[in-house]
């Protein structure tokens, strides 16, 4: 009787999910954080997925989007993955180091950036958009810029934007056409009355960024896309103490 009520306890959720993390767990199993449009980032049980003879109704690969059918109980943190199969399958796009790369380094962000259990509609959008933009048939046209221009994004998604606009301190505005010193570790312009910060920004690569956090891709070149990369690492830091984004 009591198994029987705990059964019919269990909550299930059908939804799209990305694999931001596997971990092994006991002898066959794995740990699994996944990224979803409806729930957010959850983790959860993946019975018997490290078996030689894997169950056929649990595939679960990084860089493709599953459909996946999640168990929920009540007063347990940790899901179990009922269900997963291939959704969509991005083939051009794992068949390319740098689009590995590049999406590998999107997920990474986003397993640091999107909070635990709280959906987060804008994170989802930008992360998938960019995984199906390196995966068209051309590749990534944008290159770097597009990667940090993700970056950006995923950063104003999550509440950790760069201000490129106005002193983070004082709130004073900062004319268009005027060059401003920035820290990406302070989250964007402090002006000389604040103590100013370590870097530069010339008028025009402000407002390149303001267009690259805007979606166009093409708005930095490489060697500026490299170094907002950088801040990136900077921001992670400053925010939420990630120093490690290895897999």
């Amino acid at each position: 009787m009591n198994s029987l009520r705990v059964r019919r306890l269990k909550v299930p959720h059908r939804t799209e999910a990305l694999l931001l993390k596997q971990v092994a767990y006991g002898e066959s199993d794995a740990i699994v954080t996944l990224l979803t449009p409806k729930l957010g980032k959850v983790s959860a049980v993946a019975r018997g997925l490290r078996r030689a003879r894997r169950r056929p109704s649990v595939v679960v690969e990084p860089i493709h989007t599953l459909q996946a059918i999640l168990d929920e109980s009540p007063g347990v943190e940790m899901m179990v993955l009922r269900e997963a199969q291939l959704m969509r399958v991005r083939h051009r796009l794992v068949r390319r180091l740098s689009a590995l790369e590049d999406a590998g380094l999107g997920l990474r962000w986003v397993r640091a950036l999107a909070p635990p259990r709280a959906p987060e509609p804008r994170i989802w959008q930008e992360i998938e958009g960019f995984l199906d933009l390196l995966d068209r048939e051309e590749g990534a046209p944008q290159g770097r810029g597009g990667l940090a221009g993700l970056g950006l994004r995923l950063l104003r998604g999550a509440g950790y934007g760069l201000e490129l606009g106005k002193c983070v301190r004082c709130g004073k505005p900062c004319p268009e056409s005027a060059p401003a010193h920035f820290d990406a570790g302070q989250g964007g312009l402090i002006c000389m009355a604040c103590g100013g910060g370590p870097v530069l920004l010339r008028a025009e690569l402000r407002q390149a960024l303001l267009r690259a956090e805007e979606g166009d891709g093409t708005a930095l070149g490489e060697v500026e896309a490299e170094t907002v990369l950088g801040w990136m690492d900077l921001a992670l830091v400053a925010h939420l103490h990630v120093r490690d984004q290895s897999p």
